[in-house]
């Protein structure tokens, strides 16, 4: 389980997604929503990653399947995706023993 998270929105471009620091390790992920931005088939496209001490381990941009119907939707997908690496992580790091 996570001890503590933080999600907050810190720029138009980039919304902080969570942290964790217990006075161990401190993991963050970092999302990126771009809103219509194919020419083409206006599919949006998000971008998440993952630091672990400020190293990057994780890195993804993908493009949707499907058209978002507002920017606050595909910034939601955008911290949802981000959020569940993060966790993934996190629980990886739980099963390796490492104290995060």
């Amino acid at each position: 389980m996570v001890e503590s998270s933080l999600i907050s929105y810190t720029r138009a471009d980039i919304a902080y997604a969570a942290s964790v620091n217990n006075g161990n390790l401190q993991l963050e992920g970092y999302t990126n929503a771009d809103w219509a931005g194919s020419l083409t088939d206006r599919i949006s496209t998000v971008e998440y990653c993952t630091l672990l001490e400020g190293n990057l381990v994780m890195w993804r941009s993908k493009k949707q399947s499907m058209v978002a119907r507002s920017r606050a939707e595909v910034e939601v997908r955008a911290i949802t995706h981000g959020i569940c690496e993060l966790l993934g992580i996190k629980i990886v790091l739980i099963d390796l023993k490492v104290k995060t």
